[in-house]
């Protein structure tokens, strides 16, 4: 059974400012070991963010989609609290700037082991990056 009413508190923050603090039917963001989905009533919970998209439902069940990097998620009485060092909005970044540093991330050098692993982690976050970019404006989505 679909809720009726957004039951979740999605709050998403960065060492900047405030970039979000709205209802929600439902939360995915990418844990340090995969993603994960909240609903309302979800366990206690602390986790490690890695990077990818952040995607939830709002109250007009409009999709919210943001690129994250690196933080914490804290989940408690149906509040989302994301603390990312890193956040992209859906339309804040073009397709071709996204590709450009796809193109940059390849380019980088691989020498040593710590080199591969930036290249990898660049390419990665170029690849969310284009994939966000080509998403279409938020609106009305099934969930």
């Amino acid at each position: 059974m679909v809720a009726v009413n957004p039951n979740l508190t999605c709050t998403l923050v960065t060492p900047e400012a405030k970039i979000a603090d709205e209802k929600a039917f439902d939360v995915v963001l990418p844990a340090h070991d995969g993603l994960l989905g909240i609903l309302s009533g979800h366990a206690p919970l602390l986790c490690k963010l890695g990077q990818g998209l952040l995607r939830y439902h709002d109250e007009l069940m409009g999709e919210k989609v943001y690129y994250i990097e690196g933080g914490f998620a804290h989940v408690h009485e149906n509040k989302v609290l994301i603390l990312a060092r890193r956040v992209v909005a859906r339309g804040e970044l073009s397709t071709a700037e996204a590709e450009h540093q796809l193109r940059q991330a390849e380019a980088m050098a691989q020498s040593t082991a710590k080199e591969r692993e930036l290249r990898s982690q660049a390419i990665q976050r170029a690849k969310h990056l284009i994939a966000l970019s080509q998403l279409p404006s938020g609106g009305k989505t099934h969930i």
